[in-house]
């Protein structure tokens, strides 16, 4: 965090307004209360854990480093299914937005258990605000293939119109 005026966003940082925020943070975010991770994420995920530690510099620039230590519990592959299926229209049937979810769900389980080993690097540069993130995995295909024919099985196939039947002109 660095410290001074933020005009744009009529904002002022300095020690006390950070102290404030992570003060906020450690008091809302963990638990299930208004506010927190639980509410956010319509109860899918609870943080456990929140400790924050602020730690000055200031040899050219004025601000502090926080380090956050969290934990948190929840079903991972339920949240990220709730924010896909989130993006279904609204005229949806809510039966067929059910079946979507459970649909996502299935194929998420199978390809994160089909997972042998998985490594995420995340790395942020400050001076241009970019972030990169960079995933290596090692799945088992077959395994993944074979989990995925038996969900594709259960997809009810939709109705077809008397296809058998042409309608023709005869006037």
């Amino acid at each position: 965090v660095i410290y001074g005026e933020y005009p744009t966003m009529g904002l002022t940082l300095d020690r006390a307004t950070v102290e404030d925020l992570l003060i906020h943070f450690n008091s809302t975010i963990p638990g299930q209360g208004a506010g927190s991770l639980h509410e956010m994420t319509g109860e899918i995920l609870e943080c456990t854990h929140l400790n924050t530690t602020l730690t000055t510099y200031g040899d050219t620039v004025e601000g502090a480093w926080v380090e956050f230590d969290v934990e948190v519990h929840g079903d991972l592959i339920e949240l990220i299914t709730y924010m896909m299926s989130g993006s279904s229209p609204v005229y949806m049937p809510e039966e067929e937005r059910e079946q979507i979810h459970d649909l996502l769900y299935q194929v998420l389980n199978s390809t994160l258990n089909s997972l042998e080993s998985l490594e995420v690097q995340i790395a942020y540069t400050h001076s241009t605000g970019e972030a990169l993130v960079k995933m290596t995995l090692v799945d088992d295909a077959l395994q993944l293939v074979r989990e995925l024919a038996e969900i594709a099985a259960q997809i009810p196939v939709p109705e077809q119109g008397n296809s058998g039947s042409v309608a023709v002109n005869t006037t």
